[in-house]
C-alpha cells in the first residue's frame, strides 16, 4: 500500500511534458478525455453535442478503431479535437512486457499519422496502467503521457444519474482533466445534463495540446 502511495505522489510530482495529471488550475477550464472510440454513430453523435457547447475535447482512441472508421477521425481532427493514442488493439497493458508496450504505442501512432493533421504523441494506456519505465520509454519517444484527474465511471454499472449524481456531490475543478469513454451513449446522456451546467459555472472546454 505504502509503495503506491509513494509511486503516485511521484507521479504527480513530474513535469507535466513528460506526465500530465491535469492543466491549470488558475484557469476556468476544463478538459474532457473520451477513450476506447471512435465508435460508429455514438463518436458523431457525441461531436455534435459538444459542438452545442464549443466544446473541444481530447478522444484518446484505439488504433484498430481508428483504422476502421477513419472518416470519424477525419470529422474529429477538422472539429478542432485532439486525437490522441490508447493503444493499437486496447489489450490488458499490465501484463505485457515493456517492449510489447511501446509497440502498442507505435502501432498506433503509425494509424493516427494517416489523419489530415499532424497529432501531438499523446498517449494513455488501457486501464491506467503506468509504470515509470513507460512512461520514460515514451518520453524518449517523443510521447506526453496523458492521465486524469476526475474518473466519470461511465464504463462501470453506474446509471447515468448515479454518474450525474456524484459529478453534483463532487464536483469538477479547474484544470480537472475528466475521463469518459465515447463506446456507448452513457457519456453522452450524462454530458446532455453537464455540459450546459458547466456552461454556466463559467467554464470552457479545451482539448490538449
Amino acid at each position: 500500500m505504502m509503495i503506491k502511495i509513494l509511486k503516485k505522489i511521484f507521479l504527480l510530482c513530474m513535469p507535466k511534458r513528460i506526465f500530465m495529471v491535469n492543466g491549470s488550475r488558475d484557469e476556468n477550464k476544463l478538459y474532457l478525455t473520451f477513450d476506447d472510440g471512435p465508435t460508429p454513430k455514438i463518436t458523431e453523435e457525441l461531436l455534435k453535442l459538444l459542438a452545442e457547447y464549443e466544446a473541444k475535447a481530447t478522444f484518446f482512441v484505439i488504433g484498430e478503431h481508428l483504422n476502421l472508421s477513419m472518416e470519424i477521425g477525419k470529422l474529429l481532427v477538422n472539429a478542432g479535437h485532439s486525437v490522441g493514442n490508447h493503444s493499437l488493439n486496447h489489450k490488458k497493458f499490465g501484463s505485457l512486457p515493456l517492449g510489447q508496450q511501446l509497440s502498442q504505442a507505435d502501432g498506433a501512432t503509425n494509424i493516427i499519422d494517416r489523419l489530415p493533421a499532424k497529432q501531438k504523441k499523446l498517449f494513455r494506456p488501457p486501464q491506467g496502467s503506468w509504470s515509470l519505465s513507460l512512461i520514460m520509454s515514451l518520453f524518449i519517444k517523443g510521447y506526453q503521457c496523458i492521465h486524469w484527474s476526475y474518473d466519470s465511471k461511465d464504463y462501470t454499472e453506474q446509471t447515468v444519474d448515479q454518474i450525474i449524481n456524484k459529478f453534483m456531490e463532487r464536483p469538477v475543478k479547474s484544470g480537472d482533466i475528466v475521463l469518459f469513454h465515447d463506446d456507448s451513449h452513457k457519456c453522452i446522456n450524462v454530458l446532455k445534463v453537464l455540459l450546459p451546467i458547466w456552461k454556466d459555472q463559467g467554464y470552457t472546454f479545451e482539448r490538449i495540446v
